[in-house]
């Protein structure tokens, strides 16, 4: 599992979504993905597209940086 993986699966879990609600809302803004796909995303085996960042970090309700890094490592560049 990649950092970013698990990054994105971590935001989730703290946004208190499952897989299938993130994928509903995610298809209701026209992004085309399934619970399988979100998995492997979520277990590093497929590469989250970059334009899925920006709404991926509007769902979890997160900077879309956290997707990339962790709180002390974004506390680091300031």
């Amino acid at each position: 599992m990649s950092k970013v993986s698990e990054l994105v699966k971590e935001a989730r879990i703290n946004a208190g979504l499952t897989q299938i609600e993130v994928v509903d809302q995610l298809s209701s803004i026209g992004i085309k993905i399934t619970q399988s796909k979100l998995s492997r995303i979520e277990s590093g085996t497929y590469k989250m597209p970059t334009e899925w960042l920006l709404p991926f970090a509007k769902i979890y309700g997160i900077n879309p940086l956290n997707l990339f890094l962790t709180d002390s490592e974004i506390n680091n560049l300031k």
